[in-house]
């Protein structure tokens, strides 16, 4: 999956991203750690360039979910070398940026915001340098004008993600 990622053909990428997720969501913690661990030099700097192609939002949403199951804390205090490298890697490949610029685009697929304001979200919760290049990149404009849509899921992320930024 992890070198499917670069293939030339978005449908490619975009399936393996949601393949991904998907065995991610059933994996446990120690195999997501090895995926990661194995493949993170290249993965997240290919999954968070991915996160710019803006105009397929399909590819970009896929890529979110996959970040974001990446993502889920697993309430272990044991796990937190992993995740404290997994956003470094993702704050050094400019995803916070790119993840900003998605929330600042209230047109795109519901889904999508959605899945932005779940994995930023993620990543707040280790990381106060990421919550400065969010709100440098005026993340909070963006969260409060998507907190105001009616579509209770995605206001209702958009306000949990405020909420960490506090």
């Amino acid at each position: 999956m992890a070198k499917l990622v670069t293939h030339s053909n978005f449908l490619v990428v975009q399936e393996a991203c949601t393949l991904g997720a998907t065995i991610m969501t059933v994996s446990p913690m120690d195999k997501k750690k090895d995926f990661v661990f194995k493949y993170k030099e290249n993965l997240i700097k290919d999954l968070t360039l991915l996160l710019t192609q803006i105009e397929d939002q399909t590819l970009v949403l896929s890529v979110c979910s996959l970040l974001g199951v990446l993502l889920v804390p697993s309430g272990k205090a044991s796990d937190s070398d992993y995740f404290e490298k997994l956003v470094e890697k993702i704050i050094e490949n400019k995803g916070i940026e790119h993840l900003c610029l998605i929330l600042a685009t209230p047109s795109l697929m519901k889904q999508l915001l959605h899945s932005a304001c779940t994995t930023i979200s993620y990543i707040f919760e280790f990381s106060d340098f990421a919550k400065n290049i969010a709100k440098e990149n005026d993340i909070l404009t963006s969260l409060k004008g998507i907190s105001l849509l009616e579509n209770q899921t995605i206001s209702k992320a958009a306000a949990n993600t405020l909420n960490k930024l506090k």
